[in-house]
């Protein structure tokens, strides 16, 4: 499960993190968008915050 959808409940010590040795969780995103449409600067900047979280 992400950390970012249960950051709240964490913060509020509803749930509580329990890392576990050995286990690396990861997941894969793709984006994807037409090549020939127009590229919004909204969209522009989503997409470079997007890659912010690329390992």
């Amino acid at each position: 499960m992400s950390k970012l959808a249960v950051q709240n409940e964490v913060n509020h010590h509803q749930l509580a993190i329990i890392p576990v040795k050995g286990l690396d969780f990861k997941r894969q995103f793709c984006m994807t968008y037409h090549k020939n449409k127009y590229i919004t600067p909204v969209m522009e900047q989503f997409m470079a915050l997007c890659r912010r979280f690329d390992d």
